[in-house]
């Protein structure tokens, strides 16, 4: 983790989870062969040993997670690189974020701003005194902007997405229009900041958006 900015505690490298996907699919693989090897040698069909029975179980799980993940999380890695190196180039200065919109409402909430925003599924934030920017890989231009002029205020919340309940950032725009945001711990990693830590971010935000004003003046 690194300090940028204002303070807060932001995402200050890549980790590698797709190391431990492919990892976890190897392991589930191993397990899984000793475990059907284990119930085929044993005293019979109805008489499988414990041990075996745990590999078989261990591996299905670990090996099915691993390759589903493995492919996913390179993805989002490759992704991430490529919209980093975009707002380096672009906005040097700026504060960059590793973003989600790993649900409809949070997609929603992006498309009601830009109705011709693609489905992102991973997505960089770049913070600085004019703004926020939303910027993907496949374009060299924001996807979306949101100047501080029209950020009313900020929250920390929290909603729904499947069985779990996620921290999300809420930004109240000019003519009521409401913008909800995820965040990603690492850059090229899949897990989601906790309400702490979106909460730290916006008291970031605050403080950039405050030296728009002392310039302004």
């Amino acid at each position: 983790m690194g300090k940028q900015r204002g303070g807060a505690t932001v995402p200050g490298r890549q980790v590698h989870t797709d190391v431990v996907f492919a990892v976890l699919a190897l392991t589930g693989v191993v397990a899984l062969i000793a475990g059907i090897w284990g119930a085929v040698s044993g005293p019979g069909p109805n008489n499988i040993p414990g041990w075996a029975g745990i590999g078989i179980a261990y591996g299905v799980v670990a090996s099915v997670t691993g390759c589903i993940g493995t492919p996913l999380v390179i993805s989002i890695a490759r992704r991430d690189r490529a919209a980093l190196a975009l707002v380096r180039a672009h906005r040097p200065r700026s504060l960059a974020i590793p973003g989600a919109v790993s649900n409809h409402a949070l997609l929603r909430s992006i498309r009601a701003l830009n109705p011709s925003a693609a489905t992102p599924r991973s997505v960089l934030w770049a913070v600085d005194e004019q703004g926020m920017e939303m910027w993907q890989p496949e374009v060299s231009v924001p996807v979306l902007a949101i100047p501080w002029a029209q950020v009313v205020s900020t929250a920390a919340a929290s909603m729904p997405q499947g069985r779990a309940v996620i921290a999300v950032a809420v930004l109240t725009l000019t003519g009521g229009r409401e913008l909800r945001l995820a965040f990603r711990t690492r850059f090229g990693g899949i897990s989601l900041m906790g309400p702490d830590r979106v909460d730290d971010l916006l008291q970031d935000f605050a403080e950039i958006a405050q030296q728009t004003d002392r310039v302004a003046r």
